[in-house]
């Protein structure tokens, strides 16, 4: 995994590297379309994560940290900061605040819907969110989400 965060941490764009000497996270967020899409182009200001278990990112993300967004089966497209990330049991009034911020997550009651399942929640809010020159990680496993052990700074 190593491999993975030197190749990430060599890509990451001098306008996010933080003002601050806290060591922060990175993360490779692994997006399908339209998401991806809607991010990268300013629609999509919250990723949200929905589990079953309390699995990545759940509690693992604070302000700050760096998202580097990869194209599901495709390359690292961009980046972006962790502006706040906030996770949740999904009780009532947990999917309360998920509809209220349904068009920040660009989703539609028929994808809360589907989510039903499941027990847990992690919305990201994003920030500089910036474009890349794509490029691959070698990443072979099925995992969506993942932190990279070390920071940045």
């Amino acid at each position: 995994m190593n491999t993975i965060r030197e190749s990430l941490a060599a890509k990451l764009p001098t306008t996010l590297y933080p003002d601050s000497s806290v060591a922060h996270s990175m993360h490779l967020a692994v997006l399908n379309e339209p998401y991806l899409t809607h991010i990268l182009e300013g629609r999509k200001t919250i990723e949200s994560r929905f589990g079953v278990h309390k699995s990545m990112p759940y509690d693992r993300v604070v302000a700050g940290d760096i998202i580097f967004l990869k194209r599901a089966a495709g390359f690292v497209v961009g980046a972006c900061v962790v502006d706040y990330a906030i996770s949740m049991v999904l009780t009532p009034y947990a999917w309360e605040v998920v509809r209220a911020y349904a068009d920040f997550i660009c989703i539609d009651e028929v994808f809360i819907q589907s989510q039903q399942h499941k027990k847990y929640v992690t919305l990201i809010c994003l920030r500089d969110v910036t474009k890349i020159t794509p490029f691959p990680v070698d990443k072979r496993d099925r995992r969506a989400w993942v932190k990279m052990e070390g920071g940045y700074r």
